[in-house]
């Protein structure tokens, strides 16, 4: 007589269950032990290989946290990920009364210019951020969520280095 893989399934998943309880006795504890042994090694050789995709996934050179953006500064120069327009609005609301409205500084230092771009040049633009979210404002550090600081960054560089894609404002050249 054969057995029918439903039934094993079945059977197996009743031993599993219920540790040979009556849907186990109608074919047998052992052939039950079996068809678990033999269903567990599909499914761990699926877990095994779905592990490895995922291991190749996140070794991939794009997803990988090991190149981080690295600030540049200069006319025509590259803007970090981040919401320029956000970016904006937030130095505009908290920024503007130390830096200035043209980050040329005032009771802070400047955001812009010689000065500046020799502290941070080459720098992660992360490091930045970091800097701004858990140091500023002085009056109130981390107020700014990291997506926030991550914009202010965006846009103190979109001001240095791509002064024509800010609309509405002075290039502050």
């Amino acid at each position: 007589m054969t057995r029918r893989p439903e039934a094993l399934l079945l059977t197996a998943f009743s031993i599993s269950r219920w540790e040979g309880g009556l849907a186990a006795s109608c074919y047998g504890r052992a052939a039950a032990r079996r068809a678990l042994r033999r269903i567990g090694g599909v499914v761990i050789k699926h877990w095994v290989g779905v592990g490895c995709v995922a291991l190749c996934v996140a070794a991939a050179p794009g997803a990988s946290a090991q190149s981080p953006e690295l600030l540049s500064f200069g006319k025509g120069q590259p803007v970090p990920a981040g919401d320029v327009a956000r970016g904006q609005n937030v130095f505009n609301a908290v920024c503007w009364a130390c830096h200035a409205s043209n980050l040329e500084g005032a009771k802070g230092p400047p955001l812009t210019g010689p000065s500046f771009s020799k502290v941070w040049q080459g720098r992660p633009a992360g490091e930045l951020a970091d800097f701004i979210r858990n140091k500023m404002p002085t009056d109130d550090p981390g107020a700014l969520s990291q997506q926030g600081a991550r914009n202010v960054v965006a846009y103190i560089l979109a001001y240095s280095n791509k002064p024509e894609s800010l609309t509405g404002e002075e290039s502050g050249k």
